[in-house]
């Protein structure tokens, strides 16, 4: 299941906007998987992509220049890893894109397409130049968990910040970090697998971010968040 809200403009200017979406839900436990990319991509968009799995399975995906976040690994059975992965789209990409788990598995992910980003010419592997993050981690017994702060090294500019939480949970019931709501998305697995994935997004002018608690309901698990920047053009 995905659920989404609606993205408020801003009359400022300059922000990166999300231009489309797309997610994925496995529907078979396997090594091998394949979602749409978000509707409209373009030469020069960027495509963010998260991708949530449990248990200790690795990712690959030699499409996209990929980071991997803190997994909480508390448990066997429920800690939840969260990948992100992105591109700038060169003109040759096809409809779709696969990644590959380290053994066969159940996923869930949310592709965002994003323009009017700062671009200088690659992403770096420190994460400076268009993007940022900071992670934290979070046990099955928090119920308002409250992800980390991060000051992007630009600083003050048209940033787009982002905060990511994934569950090991079924159908978690997220509520996004007040302020937090110009642009909402859930994605769960209701049945299959316990893997939820809650996004809230926020334009500020502001060089530092505080996102502030998550409140979440349902049977959670263990979970990982990850505060994101990302600078506009």
């Amino acid at each position: 299941m995905m659920t989404m809200g609606m993205f408020k403009p801003s009359a400022t200017g300059g922000y990166p906007i999300i231009q489309s979406s797309s997610s994925y839900i496995s529907s078979s436990s396997t090594t091998s998987h394949t979602m749409n990319y978000p509707s409209g991509i373009t030469t020069g968009d960027m495509i963010m992509v998260f991708t949530v799995v449990t248990g200790s399975l690795g990712f690959t995906n030699t499409a996209f220049l990929t980071y991997t976040l803190p997994g909480y690994i508390a448990s066997s059975s429920n800690n939840v890893r969260l990948f992100n992965a992105f591109r700038r789209i060169d003109g040759t990409e096809g409809s779709t894109f696969s990644w590959t788990l380290s053994s066969a598995g159940h996923c869930i992910a949310l592709a965002l397409r994003i323009s009017n980003y700062y671009w200088a010419g690659s992403f770096g592997s420190s994460n400076v130049t268009n993007f940022q993050t900071n992670d934290s981690v979070y046990a099955s017994t928090v119920s308002n968990p409250d992800p980390a702060n991060h000051s992007p090294s630009w600083g003050a500019a048209n940033n787009l910040f982002f905060t990511f939480n994934a569950n090991a949970g079924k159908s978690i019931g997220f509520t996004v970090p007040s302020g937090y709501s110009d642009y909402t998305y859930t994605v769960t697995h209701s049945t299959l697998a316990n893997q939820s994935l809650g996004v809230g997004v926020k334009q500020s002018l502001l060089g530092t971010e505080n996102p502030g608690a998550w409140s979440l309901s349902g049977t959670r698990g263990e979970g990982v968040m990850s505060t994101i920047a990302i600078r506009g053009n």
